[in-house]
């Protein structure tokens, strides 16, 4: 099941370099933008490090992200 990684409002894009890139969630589709992560392994690794949550995404909300 695919899943994508929450911090309060915001969503984790992507590392640059040591830094996490969040996106905002403040209009529709603003959590599309947010990386899915293929398995809650590597998103709860990074949830961990950055103090976030692991968001599971349901087959509807997947068909619809791809």
């Amino acid at each position: 099941m695919k899943c994508r990684v929450r911090v309060g409002n915001l969503y984790f894009s992507r590392w640059l370099g040591d830094d996490a890139l969040m996106i905002v969630d403040d209009s529709p589709g603003a959590k599309y933008a947010a990386r899915l992560f293929q398995n809650s392994n590597q998103a709860l690794s990074v949830a961990k490090e950055i103090g976030g949550t692991v968001e599971h995404i349901d087959k509807e909300e997947e068909t619809n992200n791809d």
